[in-house]
């Protein structure tokens, strides 16, 4: 994340993969456990560290801060999930005599001369309501965004999400019988505005949104949202993402995206 010939170094590692849980929820033998609900689990590693390079002939120092998310992104409830973060410390060698990265070739156009680029991007996937074994159904999501490049690493973007959760159907239909009010709203739809950040690293970033849930007719969770998640650029227009979609810390779905950039 600095200059990559300094022999001080501030990296950022990320890293998606599979878990898997050997006592999740159940209703007659484990019902004690609200954290997970399935055996195979997602699992999202961030690392945060300082490294110095070269300290002593060829060996380095390190300190820094791990996190370690385990969740199912609501295909099973319940799906509260499990986060380790911890402090870490360590030693690091390089096998190699200190060696000069190449430079980054920049645009030739000053970053706040940059002009704010419009897009479009369409998630999807299944996950499962609040409500135990109720089953999977699948959402969509549409997103309209805004967006300018800050500098080498960093984009900020605004924008609005419209979604489409098609269990808040049933959702909706059980809970309202089940509350005795038959009277409540039908409406499932929810439209939210965000703020985001992007860490970008050549043709990989990292994606951080915070929103808010203008249209609301119906209480689920919480009206504020996260995302988190990984995006692949494919050239300078066409992206796609992995994206994790949190109700106040609480995992929503795991969602499929495809986007485009102007």
């Amino acid at each position: 994340m600095l200059n990559r010939n300094s022999k001080n170094q501030l990296k950022l590692t990320s890293g998606f993969g599979l878990g898997y849980a050997t006592s999740p929820f159940n209703k007659e033998t484990n019902n004690k456990n609200w954290a997970i609900g399935s055996k195979v689990v997602a699992s999202v590693y961030l690392k945060l560290a300082y490294e110095r390079q070269y300290l002593i002939d060829n060996f380095g120092a390190n300190a820094g801060f791990t996190m370690l998310h385990y969740s199912n992104g609501s295909f099973n409830v319940p799906n509260l999930g499990i986060n380790t973060v911890a402090a870490t410390v360590g030693v690091n060698y390089n096998f190699d005599n200190q060696i000069l990265a190449p430079e980054r070739i920049l645009d030739d156009v000053a970053y706040e001369k940059n002009p704010i680029k419009f897009g479009a991007a369409f998630r999807t996937g299944l996950n499962e309501s609040l409500i135990n074994g109720s089953g999977l159904y699948s959402f969509y999501t549409f997103t309209a965004f805004a967006e300018k490049k800050l500098s080498y690493t960093s984009t900020l973007s605004v924008g609005t999400d419209l979604f489409l959760s098609t269990f808040m159907k049933d959702y909706i239909e059980w809970n309202n019988i089940q509350q005795e009010t038959p009277d409540e709203t039908s409406d499932w739809k929810r439209v939210g505005v965000f703020v985001g950040y992007e860490l970008n690293m050549e043709k990989f970033s990292v994606l951080g949104q915070v929103g808010y849930n203008v249209y609301y007719p119906y209480d689920y969770v919480s009206r504020v949202y996260e995302r988190f998640g990984f995006r692949k650029h494919f050239g300078e227009h066409l992206f796609a993402d992995l994206t994790l979609k949190i109700n106040m810390f609480r995992a929503e779905a795991l969602e499929f995206g495809i986007g485009y950039r102007l």
